[in-house]
Parts: structure tokens; C-alpha cells; sequence
């Protein structure tokens, strides 16, 4: 069978272009512009990061790749913030137990604490002076 465009055909659909299209080349274009980006410490990263240390663990992990100097100030901010609250909470208790432990010293060697021994009063003339 003959086609009138010179392409040839055979058992397998094959057809080849008779006029070669000549090369197409771009034309010079502009790289995409891309702002600059903002890689410098965050003041008020570093101050969330401090009182909330899982955000600036969250910062950190999320902005390590885009801005390293951002992250790493936020993740260091959120370190000191979690040692220091720890080491403020041990103070806490160690404060608390000792005042506790003092208070009850002063207790147990009060000799005119009473934990409630009433032996002193007269519960009967009290009660008919309250509702008599």
C-alpha cells in the first residue's frame, strides 16, 4: 500500500519524517529568582525555645536543613531551657523537703502542740452554753 507522504509502512506501524525539523534550542533565560534566605538568630525563637523546649526541639528539627544558624540557636536555646529545669526542679524539692522535714521537727518537739486532744475542756458545759 502507498502513502502519499513518503512515509513507508510496514508489517509494524513505523513511520519516518520525511522533512527533519532542525534543532529547537532555548533561549537564554534567567535563573528563578529565589529571595536570600534569613540565616541569622532569632530573638524571639531563642526565647520560646528557652521557656518551651519542645518547640525549640520542633524548630530545630524542621529549620536544621533551610536556615542551620536559626536552628541550631533554637535547639540550644531549648537545651539550656530543659537543664535548667531540670536542675531548678531538684533545687525545688530539695528546698521543699527540707523545709518540710524542719517544720515537722518544730512539731513533734513542741511541747504545747496538741493534735487535737481536748481532754482540757468541759464538752458538756460547751455544748449547753452554744445551744441552750
Amino acid at each position: 500500500m502507498e502513502n502519499k507522504n513518503d512515509f513507508t509502512q510496514t508489517n509494524e506501524t513505523q513511520f519516518t519524517n520525511p522533512t527533519p525539523q532542525p534543532d529547537f534550542q532555548q533561549p537564554n533565560q534567567q535563573p528563578f529568582y529565589q529571595p536570600p534566605v534569613n540565616d541569622k538568630k532569632s530573638v524571639g525563637l531563642n526565647i520560646i525555645s528557652f521557656f518551651i523546649p519542645l518547640v525549640g526541639l520542633i524548630i530545630y528539627l524542621v529549620q536544621k536543613d533551610t536556615t542551620p544558624v536559626k536552628a541550631k540557636s533554637a535547639g540550644k536555646s531549648a537545651l539550656i531551657g530543659f537543664i535548667l529545669g531540670i536542675v531548678l526542679s531538684i533545687v525545688y524539692a530539695v528546698v521543699f523537703a527540707s523545709l518540710f522535714g524542719k517544720a515537722m521537727d518544730e512539731i513533734e518537739n513542741d511541747p504545747d502542740f496538741s493534735y487535737g486532744d481536748y481532754s482540757d475542756y468541759d464538752l458538756d458545759a460547751l455544748y449547753d452554753e452554744l445551744y441552750n
